[in-house]
């Protein structure tokens, strides 16, 4: 189990955040095993703000991570080497155009692939938003491959201020992306979840759209995934 601690130390500015290693013992018992820092990480950078596990290895998003050129956020990978401790193998950055408003506030892994929500920090539900997926290469090399940024199917129109990308989920070749403040006027945000496949090809896309049934729903605030059911929260409470 991976518990982020994004607040780690917050009060003392040199600080970093951490997420924690817990593992289950003999009995049933579990047992911090390891603290998961990253060079250069302070405690403003929300490191540990979401994070996720497959096998032996953990993603840790960080959305306020500070990066050249203004953009923010990173998404940090770790590694469980021969000897049992967890390294630091990989730091994910987005380029491209509008990159880094908030990487890494949410981060999903499905095999070789991470998404990570690309959502505004300080105002998550009024943020267009984004999910990067990235690819890990023969040789262990991540590649940012595509960018998800919520095209409406058939249309292909972006909605704003949607909140695209606030929650993620994977399962198999689906992936399921929320967007609680659809449609673009945030104060009638219904909200929605839409859905997307991995191709033969091997791109990410969209197939359809579930949206919300009435004023302020949220829909897609949060989002889970089996091989063959889609659960998605609409909690209805935003600006109420």
């Amino acid at each position: 189990a991976v518990v982020g601690a994004p607040g780690h130390k917050a009060a003392k500015p040199k600080a970093g955040s951490a997420a924690f290693v817990f593992e289950r013992l003999a009995g049933g018992v579990w047992k911090q095993t390891a603290k998961l820092t990253a060079s250069g990480v302070t405690a403003p950078d929300w490191f540990g703000e979401s994070v996720a596990v497959l096998g032996n290895r953990i993603v840790v998003g960080a959305p306020t991570a500070a990066n050249p050129g203004g953009a923010m956020g990173a998404v940090y990978i770790f590694e469980r080497q021969v000897a049992g401790q967890w390294k630091q193998v990989s730091k994910l950055l987005r380029s491209g155009k509008g990159a880094g408003a908030g990487l890494g506030h949410r981060v999903v892994t499905a095999g070789d692939w991470i998404i990570a929500g690309d959502v505004h920090w300080l105002n998550p539900h009024k943020s267009n938003g984004t999910a990067t997926a990235f690819l890990r290469k023969p040789g262990g090399a991540w590649t940012q491959m595509q960018t998800l940024a919520g095209a409406d199917a058939g249309t292909g129109a972006t909605t704003s201020y949607s909140g695209f990308g606030y929650d993620l989920a994977a399962a198999g070749k689906w992936l399921v992306v929320g967007a609680p403040g659809t449609p673009a006027k945030y104060s009638s945000s219904m909200g929605a979840a839409h859905f997307y496949r991995l191709s033969n090809s091997g791109a990410w896309t969209h197939t359809h759209k579930m949206n919300g049934k009435s004023y302020k729903d949220m829909m897609g605030h949060n989002v889970a995934l089996t091989t063959d059911e889609a659960f998605v929260g609409s909690p209805g409470i935003w600006g109420g």
